[in-house]
């Protein structure tokens, strides 16, 4: 049977039927596709694309490969794979398990050269992208999907909303701004492509233009429940970065509950950049560290391994400050937020931390193997100098790497041993341990050598993954240090 794609999908007509509705469902980040497609995965041995797909978006959304749905997932999906377009699936989500980004978007990318109306893998391609922070390549992959689908038509449209967040990703706003525009007059629905409008926006400090996006527009948008949180934080940073703190402390404290590690991403991301304007967020740090505590089976990706380090070196240090405090009998807390209030709080943090490097220690599988052979995770020592620096970004634009975008070197090239890693195990070196490193300096009384040490990655910032607005609270961290004497 084919699917909505004309495309040949094994298996008996209710695991063909879950797929078609699966993949609606995810296009228009809704319902649950994950959930959809579970009995028949499970089910059926001779559907893989289910499983192939739950696995996939599992992983990306932050799950460990180790966990025992996601494994099962993994080993459905290779043993099941026979067509073709089977083969390409298992291939590039047996790579996503591996840590290798690049690799499974490149395969991917070869089969939509033969496939060009394979929607699904050019979809899971784009969010690969977003992953390992290849610009060009999401570019390249996005330019050549706008040319393939009927003007107009709804598939056309999503092609639109992702060449559009390709554009504005390398710069190119008003480019960016017509093709988001364009999905936006398809379907005013399309959860990516107003996302892609936003970073145009927010890129722009286009504040009237965001309010009529997320606000005016908030009926297009509420139910789309797989991306809201993620929208109501970009509603949240603008309302920040135009001075309206307690507008993004409402965000905070009524819109972004969701668990999942990239979730838990949004609101670690809006607590660091609430302190960096001089909120007072220790409770908040505690609660996050509980938060990322309960996200146990991690899939380490550079991106969620850099906000969980920073909430857990600031939860570690503001409950040693806390504990401090009331042992003087200096303390004023008044109790507020959702925090339990207890007298062991401090020893509870610190078990926490000790647990995230312990597990990340031991993982058995995943993309980065093993973090360190010494008890602190963040044990490399920092550079001596600040020689070989970066240019400094001002505070606008991540353009680190050479002046098309793609990085100078690619991650291991000039590093002993680096260059036999896998991708993200290499990312996890090159730039996730340094920056661990920086934050507990900066909880530590160092932030002049935190500063210095986030300088010294910025030429790789971009393999975290992400987007350019989501990593440059990183680099808007080394600038609070730098000019404004921000301490944590």
């Amino acid at each position: 049977m084919n699917d909505q794609f004309d495309l040949e999908v094994d298996g008996d007509p209710a695991s063909v039927a879950a797929w078609v509705q699966a993949y609606e469902e995810y296009l228009d980040y809704s319902g649950d596709p994950i959930a959809t497609l579970s009995a028949a995965s499970a089910a059926d041995d001779d559907f893989a694309l289910g499983p192939a797909f739950c696995a996939a978006y599992r992983m990306l959304a932050g799950l460990s490969p180790a966990l025992a749905e996601v494994a099962a997932d993994l080993e459905r999906c290779v043993q099941r794979a026979r067509s073709p377009r089977e083969r390409v699936f298992a291939g590039a989500v047996s790579a996503i398990a591996s840590g290798e980004f690049a690799s499974a978007a490149a395969v991917l990318g070869a089969w939509t050269e033969q496939e060009p109306g394979d929607l699904p893998a050019w979809k899971l391609a784009h969010d690969l992208y977003l992953h390992n922070g290849d610009g060009l390549g999401r570019l390249r992959s996005a330019e050549a999907a706008a040319t393939i689908f009927a003007p107009d038509g709804r598939d056309h449209g999503v092609a639109a909303g992702h060449l559009a967040f390709a554009l504005e990703e390398v710069g190119r706003y008003g480019d960016a701004e017509r093709w988001g525009e364009l999905a936006m007059t398809i379907n005013p629905g399309d959860a990516w492509g107003r996302h892609a409008l936003a970073h145009v926006y927010e890129s722009q400090a286009r504040h009237d233009a965001m309010v009529g996006l997320l606000v005016d527009g908030l009926a297009h948008w509420q139910d789309r429940t797989l991306f809201t949180n993620h929208l109501w934080w970009h509603l949240a940073v603008r309302l920040l970065n135009e001075g309206d703190v307690d507008g993004a402390q409402e965000v905070l404290d009524t819109r972004l509950a969701s668990a999942t590690p990239f979730g838990l991403c949004d609101t670690t991301s809006l607590v660091w950049r609430l302190e960096l304007v001089g909120v007072d967020v220790a409770e908040h740090w505690q609660a996050m560290a509980r938060r990322w505590a309960d996200a146990r089976h991690l899939f380490d990706s550079g991106f969620v391994n850099v906000h969980a380090a920073y909430a857990l070196a600031a939860a570690e240090a503001t409950a040693a400050e806390s504990t401090a405090t009331e042992a003087t009998g200096d303390s004023d807390h008044d109790g507020c937020g959702d925090v339990d209030q207890d007298d062991g709080r401090g020893d509870e943090i610190g078990r926490i931390g000790t647990w995230f490097r312990a597990a990340t220690n031991s993982a058995p599988t995943g993309p980065f193997p093993r973090w360190s052979a010494a008890p602190d995770a963040w044990s490399n020592p920092l550079p001596a100098d600040a020689d070989g620096r970066a240019d400094d970004l001002g505070g606008a634009r991540d353009m680190s790497g050479a002046p098309d975008g793609r990085p100078s070197a690619g991650l291991g090239a000039t590093s002993t041993g680096l260059a036999e890693l896998p991708e993200n195990a290499a990312t996890f070196e090159r730039v996730v341990r340094p920056l661990g490193d920086a934050f507990r300096m900066l909880r530590g009384g160092r932030s002049g050598g935190c500063a210095m040490a986030i300088r010294s990655v910025l030429p790789d910032l971009h393999h975290l993954g992400g987007s350019v607005i989501q990593r440059q609270v990183i680099v808007e961290t080394m600038h609070a240090i730098e000019q404004r004497g921000f301490r944590g």
